[in-house]
């Protein structure tokens, strides 16, 4: 865009992005994932884009590929980036319609990696909603089923158990959340390592567990200290 005080038109990162999506299509290309990216990261300086911009540009995808029928690949990847921009854009409520309508196709098309990518999303926009008791019933289900398909040292069933521990710690199940982490972080610890990030949240999360549980005994908050501090 014309001018030098470094903005952009939201249309013009929407145009680019269609653009380069279209191109791709037409080449059956096999970099359509990083095409399909210019919709929600900047090309130039590779952050995502956030807030209002992402909401905007959530709108503009769906609005480019809504004509599309719902098994087209385009519109099913658009429904997700407009749940995304919705949630960038703190418009939690809008974004959880979005990944319903995306669940219900899911379990139309018997798409199980879907299916669990729609509750997950679905989990989230419940979590921000302060709806934190049918976030943490769709997140226990999301932990056993991935922890079944995957294995506990899976990288997907420790962030699983990231995520349900946060929702048990959002509705004050201290004990429960503390149980689940005191089995993860030795696996975690082992699998991906003490300087994963996801290692080091779960062992954060071990820690405020203990600390914002006021039934916790001393020897446990002693313990908690001491895992902060190893």
């Amino acid at each position: 865009c014309k001018g030098s005080q470094g903005h952009a038109h939201v249309t013009c990162l929407a145009k680019q992005a269609q653009l380069s999506v279209e191109e791709g299509e037409t080449m059956n290309a096999d970099d359509m994932s990083a095409r399909w990216s210019k919709w929600t990261r900047c090309g130039i300086c590779e952050q995502n884009y956030r807030s209002l911009v992402s909401c905007a540009l959530g709108w503009a995808c769906w609005r480019t590929y809504v004509q599309r029928p719902m098994e087209a690949p385009a519109k099913r990847a658009a429904l997700t980036t407009l749940g995304s921009g919705l949630m960038d854009g703190d418009r939690a409520g809008e974004a959880l319609t979005v990944f319903q309508a995306q669940l219900k196709h899911a379990y139309k098309e018997q798409d199980e990696e879907s299916i669990t990518a729609a509750k997950g999303n679905c989990a989230m926009c419940l979590s921000n909603l302060g709806r934190d008791a049918e976030a943490v019933v769709i997140n226990r289900e999301l932990y056993a089923q991935i922890r079944k398909a995957s294995g506990l040292e899976d990288i997907d069933t420790l962030v699983a158990a990231l995520t349900l521990a946060k929702s048990l710690r959002a509705l004050s199940s201290f004990s429960e959340a503390r149980a689940l982490l005191r089995e993860v972080v030795p696996v975690a610890m082992t699998s991906l390592g003490g300087d994963h990030g996801v290692t080091l949240e779960l062992n954060s999360n071990f820690v405020r567990a203990m600390c914002m549980d006021l039934n916790a005994t001393a020897d446990q908050l002693k313990a908690a200290v001491d895992l902060a501090h190893s």
